[in-house]
């Protein structure tokens, strides 16, 4: 072989060597193969959480009012419809969409049961929620007390505290009492912080009446009323009976006189202890602690009366 074809064979050899070294040389890294899988597509479930809250806007007795909120699972859910229906007919009667914090109010719905409907316009997936809310008109909470309330011990005193659903101090009420007899008044008050008093009520039989006042549709309706008898404070007696002090083996009496509510104790009151046929036993009269004992009774069938100023 001529020396320029031995070079050329030389050249070639080597370019042949080359070209089956550089596939391995490249293949020696790891290699991911990405092949397609068919699978079914599951849509991320949702839940609509509502919640309705009864409030009285303004603080104005009238119609209910009602607060929706509206959340997707966690989160406040906007542009959510709300409809309202009434319960019977199904006929709609309202319809609104929440806000950007989930919200949406209706008020002054008038006195009835309505079914409510939340659903959303771009979410086909997620079920429609239901529930039902009862519109009961004007409404209030109170707590009446009666009595001996100013401690003075003489005629009886009426306090009323009202409040509204919410629990918020009442406002723009009426509290009246009449005389049972002929429905006259005989004291009345506007409610402008929940709060009604009235002292030294005369001895009588009465009503008393809480009216809502300076509404358009509700002015004079009555919110609740009960009658009530005033018959000034009560002289209270509180005895123990047993073997309280003395002799063990004999039953001693122990009488307490006090007014209601103030527990004040009665001085001068008169306690007699007879026997069943009428005999006297023992007379005593209550001290500044309002508190008689008789020490060690008879055997025998026992009877004890109390006297105030001449009355029993």
């Amino acid at each position: 072989m001529s020396r320029p074809h031995r070079a050329f064979a030389t050249i070639f050899l080597m370019i042949f060597i080359a070209s089956a070294i550089l596939p391995i040389t490249f293949n020696s890294q790891p290699v991911t193969t990405v092949s397609s899988v068919d699978a079914p597509h599951a849509p991320a479930a949702t839940n609509y959480v509502v919640s309705v809250r009864v409030f009285n806007e303004l603080q104005a007795f009238n119609d209910d009012d009602f607060e929706f909120t509206v959340l997707n699972g966690s989160s406040p859910l906007s542009n959510a419809w709300v409809r309202l229906f009434n319960a019977s007919t199904m006929i709609l009667l309202h319809d609104d969409h929440t806000d950007g914090n989930g919200k949406v109010s209706f008020f002054n719905l008038a006195k009835g049961t309505y079914q409510w409907n939340v659903s959303h316009t771009s979410d086909t997936l997620t079920p429609d929620k239901f529930g039902q809310i009862v519109s009961n008109g004007p409404e209030a909470d109170m707590d009446l007390r009666f009595g001996n309330l100013d401690w003075d011990n003489d005629q009886d005193d009426l306090n009323a505290t009202i409040r509204d659903i919410e629990g918020k101090p009442a406002k723009n009420l009426n509290f009246s009492i009449h005389f049972a007899g002929n429905a006259s008044i005989w004291a009345q008050t506007e409610i402008t912080a929940a709060v009604a008093y009235f002292g030294d009520i005369p001895d009588g039989d009465y009503i008393w009446r809480l009216t809502v006042m300076n509404d358009p549709f509700y002015t004079g309706f009555l919110l609740d009323w009960a009658p009530f008898e005033a018959n000034s404070t009560q002289k209270l007696v509180h005895q123990s009976i047993g073997p309280l002090t003395g002799n063990p083996d004999y039953y001693d009496l122990e009488i307490f006189t006090y007014f209601e509510t103030s527990y004040q104790p009665l001085v001068g009151a008169i306690v007699n202890v007879t026997f069943k046929n009428g005999t006297p036993y023992e007379t005593k009269i209550t001290p500044t602690n309002g508190t008689v004992i008789f020490i060690d009774l008879p055997i025998a069938f026992i009877n004890w009366t109390t006297t105030y100023l001449g009355l029993p």
